[in-house]
């Protein structure tokens, strides 16, 4: 079973396991020498007692919608792995929100 939570969650300090290894991965791409400019895009996922738990945390966005640019990096990473595998990617909107309520 996966858990993802479809509601903002920013806890600090983090408040679990996920969100705390996720900042620290932040934490290092903040401090590193190289690291302006950049864009970072982190994703932790623990399996616990049979459930996963994931977390997402983004790094170097600005502007008004820095999660959809962070969504569309990692749609553009995704198809460079497809096409390196011989596939190809392809997304298709769906028409309800996340669990299938309607």
């Amino acid at each position: 079973m996966r858990v993802h939570s479809v509601e903002r969650h920013e806890a600090d300090p983090p408040d679990d396991r996920v969100h705390r290894v996720a900042q620290a991965m932040l934490g290092a791409w903040e401090g590193h020498p190289e690291g302006e400019g950049l864009h970072v895009v982190c994703f932790v996922t623990e399996d616990r007692a049979g459930h996963s738990y994931a977390t997402t945390a983004i790094g170097g966005y600005e502007g008004d919608t820095p999660d959809a640019d962070a969504m569309m990096d990692v749609f553009a990473h995704l198809t460079a792995v497809f096409q390196i595998n011989g596939m190809k990617l392809e997304v298709f909107p769906m028409p309800h929100p996340i669990g299938g309520e309607q």
